[in-house]
């Protein structure tokens, strides 16, 4: 006889979830992602701002290096030595104040703020062998150019036209108002003067993507030793040293500044009286 109890439809319980437990699921989801989204954008953003200040200090470090090791090759020689048509001998015409021109200098191109500019000079193309040589060193004036009938740059006992070996750094403006490095690249027929306003200048440093918003040249010259001329004229020998300081923003992010100064001595000593 078959089991009454086999005749009874059973009830089967389905697993799974309800809608109240799906929408929780679906809002623990959407808080994870993002959380996980926000952590990604933070890092972009981070990464960002690291390689915009990267940048920033590679551009500025490379300037400064740049301009450190030329200037420090401020009132180099060559191979000449005492060069009595100077005036005094003992004297180096590219480091010695010669007819109002200084182996080195600061100053500053109109408008701008005060020793935002250096100018130095040094034997580029290391003409003239000793004093019997025809061609002792001169400083150049511009290989280019007409000779000059404009004082002093017309006493040919200094100044020659084979190499321009007047140079110097300045602090401009472009016409957008942000400020860049240039660099003197040359001179014209019309100068009269070596200055910071004078002479062909190309920029150094690019103003679309950095903005120089300081650039300071400080002179600190020390006597090390005195010495006698040939014309009994006694001459101070002084070390020099230049301290420079430049502040660069990054135009694209404002907020990204950085600040970077070093001291360059240079490898000739000052003669003065």
């Amino acid at each position: 006889m078959m089991d009454r109890f086999l005749l009874i439809p059973r009830k089967i319980k389905q697993s799974g979830l309800g809608l109240i437990e799906l929408m929780i699921a679906i809002v623990i989801g959407m808080i994870v992602t993002a959380g996980v989204l926000q952590i990604f954008v933070s890092t972009l953003v981070g990464s960002r701002d690291l390689l915009e200040q990267a940048r920033l200090e590679t551009e500025l470090t490379s300037i400064m290096h740049f301009m450190t090791n030329d200037i420090r090759r401020a009132g180099y020689w060559g191979d000449e030595g005492k060069v009595s048509e100077w005036g005094s001998a003992d004297r180096n015409p590219f480091i010695t104040a010669i007819t109002g021109v200084e182996g080195i200098a600061t100053g500053n191109k109109t408008s701008e703020t005060a020793d935002s500019c250096v100018l130095y000079t040094y034997n580029l193309d290391n003409d003239g062998v000793d004093d019997s040589d025809s061609d002792d060193a001169r400083i150049g004036y511009c290989s280019s150019c007409a000779t000059p009938t404009v004082a002093p740059f017309s006493d040919t006992n200094i100044y020659d036209y084979d190499e321009m070996e007047m140079f110097g750094y300045r602090l401009d403006t472009d016409p957008d108002g942000n400020k860049f490095i240039s660099m003197r690249t040359g001179a014209v027929a019309t100068d009269a003067v070596f200055s910071c306003d004078a002479g062909i200048w190309g920029p150094l440093s690019d103003s679309e993507v950095i903005s120089i918003t300081d650039l300071n040249f400080d002179l600190d010259a020390n006597a090390i030793a005195t010495v006698t001329a040939d014309d009994g004229s006694v001459l101070t020998i002084e070390s020099v040293e230049v301290e420079i300081t430049m502040t660069g923003v990054l135009v694209s992010d404002s907020a990204l500044q950085k600040t970077i100064t070093t001291t360059v001595r240079l490898a000739n000593t000052r003669v003065s009286d």
